[in-house]
Formats: structure tokens, sequence, C-alpha cells
């Protein structure tokens, strides 16, 4: 099975969602719009992680990549990181107040979402385990800068860096053939 999970503001139905399911159509593929509340977001995908019968792979894109990393650590499982906001509480700090996603659903970002973010990250970014990781990076993020990510995911096992991408990577058509190579070659 593969969760695609989405970033701040975006949504189950988002293009990446979209395109991933497109693409792994012979695949069971879960791409669900998740809780506002980062807790209450990590508590369902733990919950479909743990009810799987298949094997799980992640695909977060940047907030999503920072739930990967966190559910690659609890579970031992691979997961191929898009932009991810590998320090995603300073930036995310930026954000507090009323948003709106993707889908046109409005939500209130607060205080303490960015705390749950940051407990998370202290209780599990230490037992991240850089051969389940695959990046993907954008010389040209705006948001995240990409070798700041390269400094704090110690030896990923794979990694690719493109430009003329973007924070929403715009090449990520291109790189979906690598990112299943990348799974079918996990041990």
């Amino acid at each position: 099975m593969i969760i695609y999970i989405h970033g701040f503001g975006s949504s189950g139905g988002g293009t990446k969602a979209v395109e991933t399911t497109a693409f792994f159509k012979n695949d069971t593929v879960l791409a669900p719009t998740l809780p506002i509340e980062p807790v209450a977001a990590i508590d369902f995908l733990s919950s479909e992680i743990e009810k799987s019968r298949e094997k799980v792979f992640l695909i977060g894109s940047s907030l999503g990549g920072f739930y990967s990393i966190i559910l690659s650590a609890k579970y031992d499982i691979s997961a191929a990181l898009i932009n991810p906001a590998v320090n995603v509480f300073g930036g995310l700090r930026g954000y507090i107040g009323k948003q709106t996603r993707d889908n046109g659903e409005e939500f209130e970002w607060r205080e303490y979402h960015v705390i749950q973010l940051e407990e998370m990250y202290k209780k599990y970014f230490a037992q991240l385990n850089g051969r389940n990781i695959m990046l993907l990076l954008a010389k040209d993020d705006e948001l995240l800068p990409f070798n700041k990510t390269l400094s704090l995911i110690k030896n990923p096992a794979k990694t690719i860096i493109l430009d003329e991408c973007t924070h929403r990577f715009l090449k990520y058509n291109e790189v979906l053939p690598e990112i299943k190579s990348f799974f079918e070659n996990c041990p």
C-alpha cells in the first residue's frame, strides 16, 4: 500500500495526490485529506499503517514529508520525501491564523499545532533510518532551502535534486518512475 501524505493547506484531492493515484493504479493507494491537528493526522495515518495487510510505503510532500519522516522513524518503513519540511515548526509559526486548503476548506492554524510538531520532531527524528529515505528536492524551492534539508537528513538511500520545480515540485510526474523503483528495491 502507498500512502500519499499532502502538505500544509493541501488535501487528498490535490494535484500530486491525483497523480500518485493515477501512476500507481495497480497498487492500493491511500491519499486522505488529513485532520489539521498534527497529532490527529499522525494518529489517523498510524492507524492505517497498523491495519494494513500489505507492506506500506509513504510519499510525503512538504508538511506531508515531515509526517512521513515521523512515520518512517516510528514504523521503520520506506518514504519518498518531496521538499520535506524537516524543521517545520519554525516556518509554520508564520501561518498561525485562518487558512484555506486547496479544496476551499477553511481552518484555523494555532500555536499548539506548532508545539505538537516540535514534540514529534524531538521524539522521533533521531530514530530516522536514512536507508529508508528517498529525497526529492527542488534547487529553487522558495520555502524550504534544499541544502538545509540535505544537512538534516543523514545518509538517505537516494537523492534527486532538480531545477525549475519550486516548492510545488512541478516535475513530480517525471520522478514517479524513480519512486516506484525505489519502493520495489526496498528490503
